[in-house]
């Protein structure tokens, strides 16, 4: 706050860009946690439905063997 103020108040770009990046370098780094987040839970999603899907696979086997 202190290093804004002394700051000349001049309307230029460079002048705005140091307000600007703190607001915006925090929503860009939560977006890309919140992205590599989704990104993982997918993943593992995928890979549930694949292991859920092969143990369905086999329990059915296992069913029709003691069925015979």
């Amino acid at each position: 706050m202190t290093d804004a103020s002394k700051r000349p108040s001049l309307s230029s770009p460079l002048t705005r860009l140091p307000h600007i990046l703190p607001r915006a370098a925090p929503t860009t780094v939560f977006t890309g946690v919140v992205s590599a987040h989704l990104h993982i839970l997918t993943q593992v999603k995928k890979v549930i439905c694949r292991l859920s899907f092969f143990a369905l696979s086999k329990f059915q086997k296992l069913l029709k063997i003691q069925e015979t």
